[in-house]
C-alpha cells in the first residue's frame, strides 16, 4: 500500500475537525498529510497516525482476549480516527477496515500535536470529540450490562436509522445493512441471536428485508419507543 499524490487543501473541507479553518491553514495541513486511495476491505492499523476520512467509509474494530472481533463503530466522510492512540503516545489495538473505495489523509503524531498547539479551535474540537465518544461508549457499556440481546439490537438499529435518515412515512432504509455477524459483534451477541431478533421484528411488521444487504424499518418512531422503554 503506497501513498498517493498530495492533494489540495480543498479535499479537507469536509473534515469536521477542520470546519472553519482558513484555506491557507487547510493547504498547510494537506501538504503535511500522507494521502491514501484505498480499495474496499483494506485493513488499517492505528499506528501513531491520525487518519481523516475525506471520502468513503470504514469500520472500527478490535479483538478480545479470546480472539473474537468486536466492532465499535463505522466512520464516514468527514470523520477521523486514531487521535486517542496518538495523544496517549502508543499504537492502538483497534483497526479500521474500509467498506468502500476510501480516500484518507494521515498525519503522524508530531505533526498532529504541533497542529493542536497552533490551532486552539482544533484543540477544542478534539476535546469535544473525545468527550462525545466517551459518552457514547458509556451508553454502550450500560446497554451491554443491563439489556438483553433484542433490546441491544433495537438500540443499534435505531442508531443506524438516525444515521440513514427517516422519510416522510417515518421509515428508514438501511442499505447496506451490516451483516448479521457484524451486528452481533457490535452488540455483544452471536449471529444466531441477531437473526432470531430480526425475524421477530419482521413478524411484528416493524422491519422488512428489501434485499440481500438492505432492510427497511417501517416505523422508526415505534422502534424509538421500544428503545426508550429498554425493550
Amino acid at each position: 500500500m503506497q501513498p498517493s499524490t498530495p492533494r489540495s487543501g480543498l479535499a479537507l473541507q469536509s473534515i469536521e475537525l477542520f470546519r472553519g479553518l482558513s484555506p491557507a491553514c487547510l493547504q498547510h495541513i494537506a501538504n503535511r498529510c500522507a494521502w491514501w486511495v484505498l480499495e474496499p476491505h483494506t485493513q488499517l492499523l492505528q499506528n501513531q497516525q491520525v487518519a481523516f476520512v475525506c471520502s468513503g467509509s470504514l469500520r472500527i474494530a478490535t479483538y478480545s482476549a479470546n480472539g473474537k472481533e468486536v466492532s465499535f463503530s463505522e466512520r464516514g466522510a468527514g470523520s477521523h480516527i486514531g487521535d486517542i492512540a496518538v495523544l496517549e503516545g502508543h499504537s492502538g489495538t483497534a483497526f479500521g477496515t474500509t467498506l468502500e473505495p476510501t480516500v484518507l489523509a494521515t498525519l503522524d503524531r508530531d505533526a498532529f500535536t504541533e497542529l493542536l498547539h497552533q490551532e486552539p479551535l482544533l484543540a477544542h474540537r478534539v476535546i469535544h470529540s473525545l468527550t462525545a465518544r466517551i459518552r457514547r461508549l458509556s451508553e454502550r457499556v450500560v446497554q451491554l450490562s443491563t439489556l438483553g440481546v433484542p433490546a441491544r439490537l433495537h438500540a443499534e438499529l435505531l442508531r443506524l436509522c438516525e444515521a440513514a435518515g427517516t422519510d416522510a412515512q417515518g421509515q428508514a432504509h438501511l442499505q447496506p445493512l451490516p451483516s448479521h455477524a457484524i451486528l452481533a459483534s457490535m452488540i455483544g451477541a452471536n449471529r444466531e441471536q441477531v437473526t432470531r431478533a430480526l425475524n421477530a421484528l419482521a413478524k411484528q411488521g416493524l422491519v422488512r428485508k428489501t434485499g440481500a444487504h438492505s432492510l427497511s424499518v417501517l416505523d422508526v418512531a415505534a422502534l424509538r419507543r421500544r428503545v426508550m422503554a429498554g425493550e
